[in-house]
């Protein structure tokens, strides 16, 4: 496949979905040497030591507590997004409005060397990280740690108010369909909404890592082309991709998205953003599903890894690749790049 094709499907990236095998095998080729060329041999691999998720493979064991997250309103979330129902908050560290700072002292005593502050929405889409902004920067200034935020739906003065802070990097999940956003995670909003936010965030200088859900519309591919494409154009720190992961007892419970149309959002992801440091994140579905997305986001040029399976890193050093594993999140690739 000839370049000029390439910069056509950076034009036209739905045309990703139907291309052939064949044609899919030549572009994933293009696409590693391009990589290799921009960013070099080193595959990043993140195994943050978070509670409650077991990893070991035959090259990493991460320390249990290096990195924790944090949820500042325990296990509540008002907004009930239909694929997560606040399931993910039940594996972190649980705070509340009076007692975050003191949870956040406590885990840093611990031994944690990075912390992830998230916790669920409100009905407006908005995790109530600004009353902690002053924690958050106290942290900081006392202690040498990392700190990222999973903020939710921010308005440009909520972004402003994060400046001082000192934090390490801002994520949000980045949808690219109106429809999906309403439908799936009951808010008014656009994705132009998103992309402010994006614009926002490097506008002040905070580092801003956008999470694309590959299949969030019930496994369906909707919006997320326009997402990575938009994304391509703003160019934010980092690109983080993950997968649909229903958790049981909600609506999407048991839906798999199709890996041949995961395996190439993850083949367009690299096409639209090639100056841009692309992860495949911690949510995936697990089993052969996870061996394969990996297998192929590895040979189509992603930067990097969250708690990738043997496999995956034996692939990696047979295609000449370095794996390096670090034990904290894979939004803060940037930083182990410039450090290389």
């Amino acid at each position: 496949m000839a370049s000029i094709e390439i910069e056509k499907l950076r034009h036209e990236p739905r045309g990703i979905m139907s291309l052939t095998t064949r044609q899919v095998a030549d572009l994933k080729k293009q696409m590693f040497k391009a990589r290799l060329d921009k960013f070099g041999r080193v595959l990043h691999c993140h195994a943050p030591g978070f509670k409650n998720v077991p990893y070991e493979t035959d090259s990493f064991a991460p320390g249990e507590g290096v990195f924790e997250s944090i949820s500042i309103t325990g296990t509540t979330c008002m907004l009930q997004c239909d694929h997560c129902r606040g399931h993910l908050l039940q594996a972190m560290r649980h705070a509340n409005a009076t007692n975050f700072e003191e949870v956040l002292q406590a885990t840093i005593k611990s031994g944690a060397r990075g912390v992830l502050v998230s916790g669920g929405s409100g009905k407006d889409g908005k995790v109530p990280i600004l009353p902690h902004v002053d924690a958050l920067k106290h942290a900081k200034e006392r202690h040498s740690i990392d700190i990222t935020i999973h903020s939710g739906f921010m308005e440009d003065d909520e972004i402003l108010a994060l400046r001082g802070a000192g934090i390490d990097g801002v994520m949000f999940d980045f949808p690219g369909s109106a429809e999906t956003i309403k439908s799936v995670c009951h808010l008014d909003k656009a994705p132009a909404d998103y992309a402010r936010m994006v614009t926002t965030c490097k506008d002040v200088g905070i580092p801003v890592m956008p999470h694309v859900i590959i299949g969030l519309d019930w496994g369906e591919i909707k919006g997320e082309m326009d997402a990575l494409s938009t994304l391509g154009q703003l160019k934010p720190d980092v690109l983080v991709l993950v997968i649909l992961m229903a958790f049981p007892g909600t609506p999407m419970s048991g839906i798999v998205p199709d890996i041949d149309q995961v395996e190439r959002v993850i083949l367009a992801a690299r096409v639209l953003n090639p100056d841009i440091p692309i992860q495949l994140g911690c949510a995936k579905p697990q089993g052969d599903f996870k061996e394969r997305v990996e297998r192929f986001a590895v040979e189509c040029g992603a930067n990097g890894i969250a708690y990738p399976v043997d496999e995956t890193v034996a692939l990696a050093r047979e295609l000449g690749l370095e794996p390096i594993f670090h034990g904290d999140c894979c939004s803060l690739v940037t930083k182990h790049m410039r450090e290389a």
